[in-house]
């Protein structure tokens, strides 16, 4: 796990421009979408269970590299270029906690059931009476 608070991690420079932050964003995005991806494929026993969970993550995350590609192109004329990035965005969550996952008491029955029903799609996210709907049921 991170030592180091999530939003307290100071990025390497400033970002210059509304590209250069969309290329940050789809950036994050597609290192989700393909980690996501890749645990889904896996066929390892234990994550049988949680297999459709990574799988919605991954779409999630693909959708969401679409969507920000087509408001950056809306918003500055082009789409956002990762390649034009001065340095590498932060690792806001490593790979190596996604697959921590595997090795949580959520891969149990009774939790795989609560943890699909939190990562089904929707819209806005869950909301915090969806959370404690989830956590009373258990």
């Amino acid at each position: 796990m991170r030592k180091e608070p999530l939003l307290t991690a100071v990025p390497p420079a400033p970002v210059a421009s509304l590209s250069e932050l969309y290329a940050i964003a789809l950036d994050q995005a597609q290192k989700g979408a393909q980690r996501y991806g890749a645990l889904a494929a896996q066929s390892d026993e234990r994550r049988l269970p949680v297999r459709g969970v990574f799988e919605v993550l991954a779409v999630r995350e693909r959708t969401r590299c679409d969507s920000l590609s087509a408001a950056c192109l809306a918003a500055s004329g082009r789409p956002p270029d990762t390649s034009e990035l001065r340095w590498a965005p932060i690792d806001l969550v490593a790979a190596s906690e996604i697959a921590d996952i595997g090795n949580s008491r959520h891969l149990t029955p009774r939790g795989h059931s609560r943890l699909a029903t939190a990562s089904a799609p929707s819209c806005s996210g869950p909301t915090s009476s969806h959370w404690l709907k989830i956590r009373r049921s258990g």
